[in-house]
């Protein structure tokens, strides 16, 4: 008959004070970790208040700058420039590639884009950035094989090494501003966005 509480479970046990411990700090983490993308949305909205709809999705490991008249019904993943993967498991992952800011058109309950409509945008896109991304040094893609809806993406050059230390010091002041002035290169792409999203029929 195999045992209710297998080896992990027995430790535990046996040291259910300290991981109770563990357990409350880790929940303390989680909500610190929450309040400082807080702040890149304020950072953020600062810059460019006209992104009045910031959603941070942790479980998802996504957080999303838009605004609300981009999307018909303003749900949890309206079209705007979005940052994946942020959340701490991935963060802390062996086999995490990066963290990547694009572009992204999915809006499955508001506005939906065809695969035609798609690709004029990402046309649109991919044109503009020859002037708004003059300079930068990340290297952009306008393709992703696995997403049709990312129609700009790059990895940010910090490692997650580094991006776990600029977390870790000075008030996560550095995590703060790297994610932030990330997002405030895509938001260079507000014209050519309203562009697209404002002149379809709703």
């Amino acid at each position: 008959m195999a045992k209710r509480f297998n080896e992990v479970h027995q430790y535990v046990i046996n040291n259910w004070i300290e991981a109770r411990k563990l357990e409350d700090s880790m929940i303390d983490v989680r909500e610190k970790y929450e309040r400082v993308f807080e702040r890149v949305i304020k950072a953020v909205q600062e810059e460019k208040p006209e992104f009045n709809n910031c959603q941070l999705h942790l479980k998802e490991s996504a957080i999303c700058f838009a605004k609300k008249k981009w999307s018909r019904k303003s749900e949890k993943w309206p079209p705007g420039l979005w940052i994946w993967p942020i959340s701490l498991d991935k963060l802390m992952a062996d086999d995490l590639d990066g963290t990547w800011p694009q572009i992204w058109f999915c809006d499955p309950k508001g506005k939906e884009f065809d695969l035609k409509e798609l690709e004029e945008a990402r046309i649109k896109i991919k044109n503009a950035s020859v002037e708004l991304l003059k300079g930068e040094k990340p290297k952009y893609s306008f393709d992703d094989e696995s997403d049709r809806s990312t129609l700009l993406w790059y990895n940010i050059p910090e490692s997650r090494q580094e991006l776990v230390q600029m977390l870790l010091d000075h008030e996560s002041e550095k995590f703060v501003k790297c994610l932030a002035s990330n997002v405030m290169i895509l938001a260079r792409f507000i014209p050519v966005l309203d562009e697209i999203l404002l002149t379809k029929s709703p």
